[in-house]
């Protein structure tokens, strides 16, 4: 194309995107996940619990 030439009828055309999911919008706001902890999770809790509790005990003479 020339600088004095006016612009070239062909049109180059832009793809549009995929419109976005409004519901994983509002999920990611309210921090939407899992309803609980896990068994394994509870378990390894009460591991460290238990741990924790027999450290403060002192031992007996």
């Amino acid at each position: 194309m020339s600088r004095n030439a006016p612009f070239s009828s062909t049109l180059m055309r832009i793809a549009r995107t995929k419109p976005r999911n409004p519901l994983v919008v509002a999920a990611a706001k309210r921090l939407a996940g899992a309803h609980g902890k896990t068994a394994g999770g509870r378990r390894q809790q009460a591991q460290r619990a238990l741990r924790h509790e027999l450290k403060s005990l002192h031992p007996s003479p």
